[in-house]
């Protein structure tokens, strides 16, 4: 009898951890930065802010050891579609060229989750990205984020 009791409070555990919380709105809310290694000497910058407008800008910077590579930078709106965060870009810079993107055009992350001060999603490759929250002034350089 006490073997089957600890079999049902063990398996009602495991379906209550099962169970992911879909992230909301106000928890995405704010400004958010990833230095993301691609190599020993390359490496990617990103600051995403989240808006309560439902608006975003996206920067990216490519650093290749110290020396600026590539900026990009996208703003647009944004959503929230369950666990799944939908950006709706408008514009698109880099040094070449200023553009309006096509309408309709969306990206998707998927797996969106956030613990405390960390944002983590998926982009469209299956590739985990990890977001730290970060409140007041905010400045990238090559030589690392500050």
């Amino acid at each position: 009898m006490k073997s089957s009791k600890w079999l049902l409070i063990a398996s009602t555990l495991l379906i209550s951890i099962s169970v992911k919380a879909e992230p909301s709105k106000d928890a995405l809310i704010g400004t958010w930065y990833a230095n993301i290694h691609t190599s020993m000497s390359e490496s990617t910058m990103w600051l995403l802010q989240l808006r309560e407008d439902n608006s975003y800008l996206s920067q990216k910077m490519l650093c290749q050891t110290k020396k600026l590579i590539w900026v990009d930078e996208t703003t647009g709106t944004w959503k929230l579609d369950k666990s799944a965060l939908i950006q709706m870009p408008k514009t698109r810079s880099d040094f070449n060229k200023y553009e309006e993107t096509e309408s309709g055009e969306t990206i998707t992350f998927t797996d969106v989750t956030v613990k405390e001060d960390s944002l983590s999603y998926k982009n469209a490759n299956q590739k985990k990205l990890t977001f730290k929250r970060h409140d007041g002034f905010f400045r990238m350089r090559c030589s690392g984020l500050m």
